[in-house]
C-alpha cells in the first residue's frame, strides 16, 4: 500500500524522459578499438542520440560515426537508460564522468571546447600566481621585521640562510624524488599503472615516487620538455609515439619509453630507485686457512722485506680468482685486512 501510494504522488514528467529532447549523456568508459578508434561506452538518460550528431563532451568534441548495442550490433539511433557504444570523437581522449550533450554545428562545438581549454589553463595560471605572490608577501614582511629589530649582519646571514635553505630543499627533492610522466591510451591503463607504481617500497629507502602528469593521449613536444626539466621518467603506454615527437626527444636526448605490460614500468622505476640507492659492499667467505709459518724474503734490489705465510686450508677452496679480500684473524680479532698479492 505505502508503494502504491509513493508512485501516485509522481506524475508521468518524474517516471519518463522525453526522447525527443536534445540527446545528453555520461560517459562510463573509454578504450580503443582497431579500425575505429577511439570509442566510449555513454548511457543517455535524457533524448535521443543519433548518427550524425555533433557533441561536446568535457574538453573534447565530435560527430557520432556508428552506435552499438552491448550485443556489437550497429543502431542508428540510442534511447535512453542503455549503455551504447560511440565512436566519433576528435581532438582529446574523453574522461570516465564526462557529460555529453548534443550541440546544433560543429563551429559551436569547438567554440566550447577552446573556451573550457581556456578556462582550465587561465585557472591553473591564476592559482600558482596567487601561490607565488603569497610567498612573496611573507618573504617581504620578514624582511621588513628583521630590518626593524636586527643589524644589517644579521639581515645577511638571515638572507644566506634563506638562499642555502631553497638550495638544499630543492637539492633534496631532486636527489630523492623519483618522477614520472604518464601518457596512455585508456584511464584503464592510467589507474593500473598509478596503483602498479604505488606497490614499489620506495618510502621504506627514503625516496618517493610522483606522478607528474597521467594523462590519455600520445606523447607531445610539451611532455618530452617537462621530463627533461623534471629529470622524470617518460612512458607511453600501449601506443605510438608520434614521429615528430621522437625526432623532438632525440634533438633534447630525452628518452620516451615505449610500453605495452604495467609491470615493465613497475620493473624500470624499481631499477631507477636501485641505482640512486647507496652501493654497499657484500663480503662473501669462499675458504679458510691456518697460518703455520711465516717467511721473510728479502729483496736486495729494492731494500724491501716480504712476509709469506706459510697456509694450510682448513675450509671451503682457495684459488686465484678469489684472493680479492684476505682478512687475517687472531684470537677472533681481524688484525690486517688487504688484497693477496700472490698464490702459490
Amino acid at each position: 500500500i505505502e508503494a502504491l501510494q509513493m508512485q501516485s504522488e509522481f506524475d508521468n514528467d518524474h517516471l519518463f524522459v522525453d526522447e525527443k529532447a536534445t540527446a545528453e549523456a555520461y560517459i562510463l568508459d573509454v578504450f580503443k578499438e582497431k579500425g575505429l578508434g577511439v570509442s566510449a561506452t555513454a548511457l543517455v538518460y535524457t533524448g535521443t542520440l543519433k548518427t550524425g550528431n555533433v557533441f561536446v563532451c568535457g574538453t573534447t568534441w565530435g560527430k557520432v560515426k556508428s552506435i552499438h548495442n552491448r550485443a556489437g550490433e550497429s543502431l542508428k539511433e540510442g534511447k535512453p537508460s542503455v549503455p551504447l557504444n560511440i565512436v566519433g570523437f576528435k581532438g582529446d581522449i574523453p574522461s570516465p564522468g564526462d557529460e555529453l550533450i548534443v550541440v546544433p554545428k560543429e563551429k559551436f562545438a569547438q567554440e566550447v571546447v577552446n573556451y573550457r581549454k581556456k578556462i582550465l589553463s587561465t585557472v591553473g595560471q591564476d592559482e600558482m600566481i596567487k601561490e607565488r605572490e603569497q610567498t612573496f608577501k611573507q618573504e617581504t614582511e620578514e624582511l621588513l621585521n628583521a630590518a626593524k629589530t636586527k643589524d644589517l649582519d644579521e639581515i645577511r646571514e638571515l638572507l644566506d640562510e634563506r638562499r642555502q635553505a631553497k638550495h638544499f630543499v630543492e637539492q633534496d627533492d631532486t636527489d630523492k624524488t623519483i618522477n614520472v610522466i604518464i601518457k596512455a591510451d585508456v584511464p584503464g591503463s592510467i589507474e593500473g599503472l598509478e596503483s602498479a607504481l604505488s606497490e614499489i617500497p620506495a618510502e621504506e629507502y627514503g625516496f618517493s615516487i610522483r606522478i607528474l602528469t597521467a594523462k590519455i593521449g600520445p606523447v607531445s613536444e610539451t611532455d618530452v620538455e617537462t621530463a627533461r626539466d623534471t629529470n622524470a621518467y617518460l612512458v607511453s603506454f600501449n601506443q605510438k609515439v608520434p614521429h615528430p615527437v621522437q625526432v623532438f626527444a632525440r634533438s633534447l636526448n630525452q628518452s620516451v619509453n615505449k610500453v605495452n605490460i604495467i609491470y615493465t614500468v613497475v620493473d624500470e622505476v624499481a631499477a631507477i630507485l636501485e641505482s640512486k640507492l647507496p652501493k654497499s659492499e657484500k663480503h662473501i667467505t669462499v675458504g679458510q686457512a691456518k697460518v703455520n709459518a711465516v717467511f721473510t724474503l728479502n729483496k736486495h734490489k729494492k731494500k724491501k722485506k716480504k712476509n709469506i705465510a706459510g697456509c694450510s686450508v682448513t675450509d671451503g677452496t682457495i684459488t686465484r680468482s678469489s684472493k680479492v679480500l684476505g682478512n687475517i684473524i687472531r684470537d677472533g680479532e681481524v688484525i690486517f685486512t688487504g688484497p693477496v698479492e700472490s698464490l702459490q
